[in-house]
């Protein structure tokens, strides 16, 4: 999903402050160590978060036909 769609969705999805700015420096990195090093970090970030809302939403979001889906 792009930054710019994060960041509208920001307010659906109810992510605290460093989880969602963790997301988007995703966006940055491209290969590496560092994109690792990230992604374990929302993981362990994600542990503190209830994933059930955040599903929630994600979901609705695709049914809602904004986002485009790869087929």
């Amino acid at each position: 999903m792009r930054p710019a769609k994060l960041r509208e969705l920001r307010q659906h999805l109810h992510l605290p402050e460093p989880l969602f700015e963790a997301i988007l420096e995703v966006h940055r990195l491209r290969t590496g160590p560092a994109l690792a090093r990230q992604r374990q970090y929302i993981g362990r970030l994600m542990r503190e978060v209830e994933a059930e809302p955040i599903e929630r939403a994600l979901a609705e979001f695709c049914r809602s036909g904004d986002a485009k889906m790869p087929r």
